[in-house]
């Protein structure tokens, strides 16, 4: 029995610019997950990326999940830890970061 292939794409820092917008939109349809973390994608969107508005990053980025093959966007955003979108849903959830104070020591 073959397991289906999940393609997850992470996209590079380097091409997110607003300049590339309209390239990213165009891969969408390939990728069954898409993670980019909040700088990139605030810079995708071109909206200043030294203070991401979280809430205002996942209103936009509602309809992209659409776009993808089924449907799952996570918005990384280190420590504020990230925002799963998944089609057909209305609004994202917030995973907190996680981390263990004896790993961190």
């Amino acid at each position: 029995m073959c397991r289906p292939v999940r393609f997850i794409w992470e996209p590079s820092p380097n091409s997110c610019k607003h300049e590339h917008l309209q390239e990213f939109l165009d891969a969408l349809p390939y990728a069954d997950i898409v993670s980019p973390n909040h700088e990139e994608l605030a810079a995708l969107y071109g909206m200043e990326t030294n203070i991401v508005d979280l809430h205002a990053l996942q209103e936009r980025s509602i309809p992209l999940v659409s776009k993808t093959n089924n449907g799952a966007f996570v918005i990384r955003a280190g420590a504020r830890g990230c925002i799963v979108l998944r089609q057909g849903e209305t609004k994202g959830v917030m995973v907190p970061a996680y981390w263990s104070a004896e790993k961190s020591g």
